[in-house]
């Protein structure tokens, strides 16, 4: 599955009026399986979201609408902002077919159409754009643009703080380093620890649109990890994430948030900004 070509597209760049930053989770199974323990603690997530003030956009996994609908409705009663994520996150890939399957659940869980996509694996590909636009969607943050699982290195998607593509689909990137092409994500920052994200503070520069990326896997330790599909070399990493011995990093998310306050940056979700820039679009920085 090739990523997304910006060659093959009228691609438009823009760029936000003010530093804004979107926390968002990818609400799944634990590390590609079946385990679902992380998504028994949503609730602490939620508490300390609410604790911190935070808006947060959750992209579902498409089968939990139908597995698990009471954390859809704990999201909602929390005030979260729920999207669509791919239907079964076990699977390598998105499909034209699983998406409409996905977004028949949500609709049938949420009683509205979804409104917004995180594709598997930040792969978006030509023909899940296509059925993107075929399903009604009017925006999409899957591209990561940088480097890591998933990423698509395309230079044309670092020049704007979000895009427009084919005069029709929104998309707003994951958020990288300027100047190095780093995820700015929960995973990548217990990766690298305070002390060499200190360093990319004091030498690189965020975008001004961050879109912040977690997993409940990133967030809480559980027990799933040996018994996962992912290969070793992943396991290796997630086990070098939580190489300190915590229960959880919720003080890391913490830590982000303020850092991102910190520097006038205004949180908000993925929806009201797509509401806010969907019919007017400032030029690109």
């Amino acid at each position: 599955m090739q990523p997304l070509d910006p060659r093959d597209l009228a691609l438009e760049a823009f760029a936000v009026a003010r530093p804004t930053a979107l926390i968002t989770l990818d609400l799944e199974p634990d590390y590609g399986g079946r385990c679902q323990a992380g998504l028994d603690r949503l609730g602490d997530l939620l508490h300390h979201m609410r604790a911190l003030g935070a808006p947060l956009t959750a992209f579902v996994e498409g089968r939990l609408f139908e597995t698990r609908p009471e954390l859809c409705r704990a999201l909602v009663d929390a005030g979260a902002e729920v999207q669509l994520h791919c239907y079964d996150h076990t699977q390598p890939g998105d499909t034209p077919a699983t998406l409409a399957q996905g977004a028949a659940a949500y609709t049938a869980c949420m009683a509205v159409a979804p409104e917004g996509y995180r594709a598997n694996g930040f792969r978006l590909t030509r023909e899940l754009y296509a059925a993107l636009l075929d399903n009604g969607f009017g925006w999409d943050s899957s591209i990561l643009p940088g480097i890591g699982l998933g990423a698509n290195p395309a230079p044309a998607f670092r020049r704007g703080d979000y895009f427009r593509l084919d005069g029709h689909l929104i998309e707003f990137p994951v958020a990288t380093w300027r100047g190095l092409p780093l995820p700015f994500t929960h995973a990548y920052r217990r990766l690298i620890r305070p002390a060499a994200e200190a360093a990319l503070h004091r030498f690189c520069a965020l975008p001004r649109l961050v879109v912040y990326d977690m997993h409940m896997v990133d967030l809480v330790r559980t027990g799933s990890l040996a018994g996962s599909p992912l290969p070793a070399y992943l396991k290796g990493l997630y086990r070098l994430s939580w190489r300190a011995g915590e229960s959880d990093s919720f003080a890391s998310l913490t830590d982000a948030v303020e850092f991102l306050r910190a520097r006038g940056y205004a949180l908000t979700t993925a929806g009201a900004l797509y509401r806010a820039i969907a019919h007017v679009a400032a030029p690109a920085a």
